[in-house]
């Protein structure tokens, strides 16, 4: 069991919040992004995620995007993710959940 966020940028999530913003593009943009590469099983991309804009943008730093893999590495080369839940909350954190199987 691992706990994290998808995106989570509490810079971004206070300026929304102060200013009655909308959603940022790249959150939704960036949890498709896991979730696709998720599905193909790319490790590589998936451990290169700060290689993209939304990448950085969703994650300034490291450590609640961490738990992911090592849920991912805990179940083994050939475990499957599957989606549980897919959510977006207060604009700006994607809670999307998965289990390896």
């Amino acid at each position: 069991m691992a706990s994290g966020n998808i995106t989570h940028n509490l810079r971004d999530f206070m300026t929304v919040r102060m200013s009655g913003g909308a959603t940022p593009a790249y959150v939704q943009a960036f949890a498709d992004w896991i979730h696709t590469h998720l599905m193909q099983r790319d490790l590589s991309a998936l451990l290169n995620y700060r290689q993209t804009e939304a990448g950085q943008r969703a994650h300034p730093s490291d450590e609640h995007l961490l738990p992911l893999f090592t849920a991912m590495g805990a179940a083994g080369p050939d475990a499957q993710a599957q989606a549980f839940f897919r959510g977006i909350s207060d604009h700006v954190i994607a809670m999307d959940g998965y289990t390896f199987h």
